[in-house]
């Protein structure tokens, strides 16, 4: 019996995966740290326009990964999780996938999102088993980005009438999805 609920448990797991503009690095080690406590599946570093450490390379990024799987597995150990976030490789915005299943919805913090139905509406759905979420770097997304991430079919979604930093509203946007699922 306990095989087969810890089955059902599996199957019906929720994946989280941030998509994180990389902002300052240390804000980003913070986000990796409070994001992993909070149980998120994934964090992918991406690259956008406003970025902060858009100046960097792709390979100091890389680098910082290490550095980023070491926080995670502290962050975890002190969460009591179970199991850790999967740090990716870093991308570029442009890069990160498509939603083209009804198993996954794709949103993206902005402060102009202007959303046509609830969040809670848009992660009601029986077939969710995935959830990509973009939080923008520090200057915010530019308008191509914006328009990316919808054709990419990503819905932007307003945080509330405040302007929040990167890294409260990684954590923020993240926690309430969790407790939307």
């Amino acid at each position: 019996v306990e095989k087969k609920i810890a089955f059902e448990i599996a199957k019906n797991a929720r994946e989280l995966i941030l998509h994180q503009c990389v902002p300052k690095l240390p804000k980003m080690d913070g986000i990796v740290r409070m994001t992993t406590e909070a149980g998120i599946s994934g964090i992918v570093p991406v690259i956008s326009r406003y970025c902060q450490s858009n100046r960097m390379d792709m390979q100091a990024i890389q680098h910082r990964k290490q550095r980023w799987e070491k926080i995670a597995r502290e962050a975890l150990q002190q969460s009591g999780r179970k199991s850790i976030p999967v740090i990716h490789d870093p991308c570029m915005l442009s890069d990160i996938p498509g939603i083209s299943d009804a198993e996954t919805v794709g949103i993206f913090g902005d402060e102009s999102g202007k959303q046509r139905i609830s969040l809670h509406q848009l992660l009601d759905k029986p077939q969710l088993h995935r959830v990509l979420y973009v939080i923008g770097p520090e200057g915010g997304f530019h308008d191509e980005e914006r328009n990316l991430l919808e054709q990419k079919k990503y819905i932007a979604v307003s945080l509330g009438e405040n302007i929040l930093r990167v890294e409260t509203a990684a954590v923020y946007l993240g926690a309430v999805i969790q407790f939307l699922l």
